[in-house]
């Protein structure tokens, strides 16, 4: 709803995300939105902003997802903190557990094939530029490259770019 949000006090990224949530209409007041938080840098910024926005006077009713994939050695630790950080916002917290991998290797299937019968839609993963080896495989895989982040990572001593990465799992829209 244009107007809703009292923008005087916030930071121009909160704000910008303000006026985008407003110019598009994109979230009335009252009504539910499920945000995705996987505890990354994106998607915390992303949930901090509507709560600050909400404190302005968005008037959403937040809800907090997890999924956890079981693809990364720290998802376990991704998830925990996600529960920490939804319950500091004061939010309702869902999660999901998925060991794609695990189900991969009993069924004999691919990652991706495993992951979209698992009902998942999308994969999405992140590297850091120095993961040359990672980046050759996801090229290689279909993997589309949507963006990038100049000071994704500190290493050695200096700023990497990272690269987001996503494929969809489904076929023309829908489930395979």
């Amino acid at each position: 709803m244009v107007g809703c949000i009292e923008h005087e006090n916030l930071n121009p990224f909160v704000s910008a995300v303000g006026r985008t949530i407003e110019i598009h209409s994109l979230i009335a007041p009252g009504q539910r939105v499920l945000v995705a938080l996987s505890g990354g840098a994106d998607s915390v910024g992303l949930l901090a902003a509507l709560v600050k926005l909400n404190q302005a006077g968005l008037g959403a009713k937040l809800i907090v997802a997890h999924l956890d994939h079981g693809l990364r050695p720290q998802s376990q630790s991704d998830c925990q903190f996600a529960r920490e950080l939804t319950q500091q916002f004061g939010l309702e917290f869902i999660s999901r557990q998925v060991d794609v991998k695990a189900l991969a290797d009993a069924k004999g299937l691919g990652i991706e094939e495993a992951a979209r019968g698992a009902g998942l839609r999308v994969l999405n993963l992140d590297v850091r530029e120095t993961q040359e080896a990672a980046i050759k495989l996801y090229d290689s895989l279909d993997y589309r490259r949507w963006g990038m982040h100049p000071h994704y990572a500190w290493l050695d001593g200096r700023w990497v770019t990272g690269y987001f990465y996503h494929k969809d799992l489904t076929v023309n829209g829908s489930r395979q």
